[in-house]
């Protein structure tokens, strides 16, 4: 391989990548704004255990992510921004906090849609929790009725017990099973009671909202197009290219 095909390729390589670099031009940039906040307690028990001091374990961290990795989230944020087009990107960070990016084609746009962002996932979270408390009411309730009529039916059967047998020994070894029986069923109903009242006076409590500590601000430095990666490649594509071919020539 002589010198100058060397030569003539590294310079068609450099008119190239000088090129494609002239050409990212034509792409539309993005600027990227990044707002990281800590994801709250959200279940009432933790809450009382820690005086509503601390921040969301793993399992609610990784479901507030998916809130803003899904399709409802997007499309409320397309709502309160209709005339943009955008990228989100949402990760957990090494400390446990979550971090929200989000790209637009103007960089005071993406920090305003970032931080917007935090807001709208707690409204979304707030519905989510509205929607599970009414289920968890209306099993609760169920479950009160069940044992309702279970208590009832345990107290006629010692009730039945008491009334029809004589022999003291034959009722106690029957009545000491049906009350076994009948105080088991009023603790179970006393238990489903406490949780349905629990349950119904969480129903429209507000759920906290995430704790930002470092809200988006606007970054003018583009991270799309990345001009050096382009114009790099075309220079490494060029040249394997040129090499490639000379190969063939050779072979001939």
């Amino acid at each position: 391989m002589s010198k100058l095909f060397i030569l003539r390729s590294s310079a068609v390589s450099v008119v190239l990548a000088m090129i494609g670099y002239a050409v990212s031009y034509l792409l539309s940039p993005r600027y990227a704004s990044e707002v990281q906040f800590f994801v709250p307690l959200t279940i009432s028990e933790k809450q009382a255990e820690q005086a509503g001091v601390g921040f969301g374990g793993d399992s609610e961290i990784d479901a507030h992510i998916q809130i803003l990795r899904s399709k409802r989230f997007y499309v409320a944020l397309s709502n309160e921004f209709p005339e943009y087009d955008f990228y989100l990107h949402a990760s957990r960070t090494r400390y446990g906090a979550v971090s929200l990016e989000v790209q637009t084609p103007d960089a005071d746009l993406s920090a305003k849609m970032a931080n917007a962002g935090v807001a709208i996932a707690d409204s979304i979270k707030q519905l989510l929790l509205v929607e599970n408390r009414k289920q968890s009411v209306a099993f609760l309730k169920n479950a009160v009725s069940v044992k309702v009529e279970e208590v009832e039916y345990h107290q006629y059967k010692l009730d039945s017990v008491r009334q029809t047998l004589s022999k003291p020994s034959e009722e106690n070894a029957l009545a000491f099973r049906y009350e076994r029986l009948y105080g088991e069923a009023v603790n179970e109903l006393a238990r489903y009671t406490t949780q349905l009242r629990r349950a119904e006076i969480a129903m429209n409590e507000p759920a906290p909202k995430a704790y930002v500590f470092n809200p988006a601000s606007p970054e003018y430095a583009s991270v799309y197009p990345n001009r050096l990666f382009i114009s790099a490649a075309v220079f490494v594509m060029a040249m394997v290219l040129q090499f490639f071919l000379y190969t063939l020539i050779k072979k001939e």
